[in-house]
């Protein structure tokens, strides 16, 4: 029956785990070990070394101790669907920000280059970088022709001011959380999209294209102050919901 067993210390060795991490496992109920009444040695069993295999895994996809509990104490089937459907989502999340911050390191050295980073401001980021992007991450010179446009917000530069006053941190994060938001709510792939001040628009004129179609070409004159940057992400949001089949 012995010969069934492996000792604590030898699976501490195979699974480079601590005996200190084992004997928590069975303080917290999710391990149970083996005692030899004669030479007082613990050991587990099969059943045991595929429980401790379990948690490990579990452990190792970044799932909390007391996720992993409720997962392994339970009998509710669904909860561990559950647990790593969510955790599959903070991945995605995770990693459209991290993609969102490469490009915009890569935009900041590249201006850097061609102007000096004392020189770089948010009205020639705006101007020159793509602020929203496919998850192909094209950088495209503003100022250059680009026939590829699905989406095309132009607004004009009466808005900047206000762009200055919020930061571009915080009005970029409008326009990712709307991304966001409509990506994991719609299923489906939102993508280019081109953010570009116009200097022959009226001031606080937008204009929003589809494929180059016009859609939306109206000025936000009537609306407050505090309010217009929250408009253009809802125009913006408008567009995409009721073209989302033409558009990904």
């Amino acid at each position: 029956m012995m010969a069934a067993l492996i000792k604590i210390s030898d699976v501490s060795k195979k699974y480079n785990i601590t005996k200190r991490t084992l004997r928590f496992y069975e303080e917290i109920g999710l391990l149970k070990s083996i005692k030899d009444e004669v030479s007082h040695a613990r050991y587990y069993d099969e059943e045991g070394i595929n429980r401790l295999e379990q948690i490990l895994l579990l452990r190792n996809i970044k799932l909390t101790m007391n996720e992993i509990s409720g997962v392994l104490l339970s009998d509710n089937g669904r909860q561990l669907s559950d647990i790593l459907l969510g955790r599959l989502d903070e991945i995605e999340n995770k990693i459209y920000e991290l993609k969102y911050s490469k490009s915009i390191i890569q935009s900041v050295l590249k201006m850097s280059e061609d102007i000096g980073i004392s020189n770089v401001n948010i009205y020639q980021f705006l101007r020159e970088q793509i602020l929203l992007h496919s998850t192909d991450e094209r950088m495209i010179n503003m100022e250059k022709s680009y026939k590829g446009d699905i989406v095309r917000f132009e607004f004009g530069t009466g808005i900047i001011p206000y762009i200055n006053t919020i930061g571009q941190e915080n009005f970029i994060d409008l326009f990712k959380d709307m991304r966001r938001k409509l990506e994991l709510e719609l299923k489906r792939g939102i993508p280019l999209i081109r953010l570009v001040d116009n200097e022959g628009l009226n001031e606080f004129q937008i204009r929003i294209s589809v494929k180059n179609n016009v859609l939306i070409d109206t000025k936000l004159h009537a609306i407050s102050d505090e309010d217009k940057l929250k408009e253009m992400v809802h125009y913006l949001e408008g567009i995409v919901r009721a073209n989302i089949d033409e558009i990904s």
